[in-house]
């Protein structure tokens, strides 16, 4: 089983088909990304690699342990 950072690893590797991905298994969420990435003048790959980053940062031990329960 891959742990977190692996797979956070993977996916900054894999930014390329990151888009299409969402896109393909839940528009309504890359539509939401699209249009917050627009409002800050990025691009939906580096808005997502910016919230990441952030939460990475900024999230407590209670918001990291609901996102690996999940």
């Amino acid at each position: 089983m891959p742990m977190l950072g692996d797979m956070l690893a993977a996916a900054r590797d894999a930014s390329g088909g990151f888009l299409a991905w969402l896109r393909a298994s839940d528009p309504r969420l890359a539509a939401q990304v699209d249009t917050a990435a627009a409002q800050t003048g990025m691009s939906p790959t580096s808005y997502v690699r910016a919230a990441v980053a952030d939460f990475s940062r900024l999230a407590s031990e209670e918001d990291w342990a609901t996102l690996t329960s999940s």
